[in-house]
């Protein structure tokens, strides 16, 4: 198990504190990533945890991940990524669309549900169209009680 966290890396004054331009000017999302010395929670995770520790594990994480993160996410050999929020990254879907990565969106305030198994590489759209929905309540998928914190990497 491994956490992850928002933020500069280590030894670089944080955003909070001035540490990245692109942050402190309240760029939008998504835009001039390249400027940013952030790193995301989900690359801090893997980061900590090493692919050995991943290979098979779940990623908590509140955002369904950008593109980078994605290919971290990948690459590490993450199988399931269970999320709050969406997060509009198209090329991000393709590239989990050809996996075989279990996608989870987690509502706590609804308690429902969304479950994507990738069942069909040719088709990026079927990972936003193939979906299960079910009650959290007894699902049996693991998910922590407090969801909503930070990124979290559980294997």
């Amino acid at each position: 198990m491994a956490t992850g966290y928002n933020g500069t890396p280590f030894g670089l004054t944080n955003c909070n504190e001035g540490g990245c331009k692109r942050c402190n000017d309240n760029v939008h999302q998504g835009i001039d990533l390249d400027k940013c010395l952030c790193l995301h929670a989900e690359e801090s995770a893997v980061m900590e945890a090493g692919r050995p520790r991943c290979i098979g594990g779940t990623i908590y994480t509140t955002s369904f991940p950008c593109q980078l993160c994605t290919k971290m996410i990948i690459q590490a050999g993450i199988v399931r990524i269970v999320y709050n929020k969406n997060y509009d990254s198209y090329l991000s879907k393709e590239m989990l669309a050809m996996t075989n990565i279990q996608i989870v969106c987690c509502n706590p305030e609804t308690g429902t549900i969304k479950i994507t198994q990738n069942r069909d590489r040719n088709s990026p759209s079927q990972l936003l169209e193939d979906v299960i929905s079910q009650k959290t309540t007894g699902n049996g998928l693991d998910l922590p009680s407090n969801f909503t914190s930070p990124m979290k990497l559980k294997r």
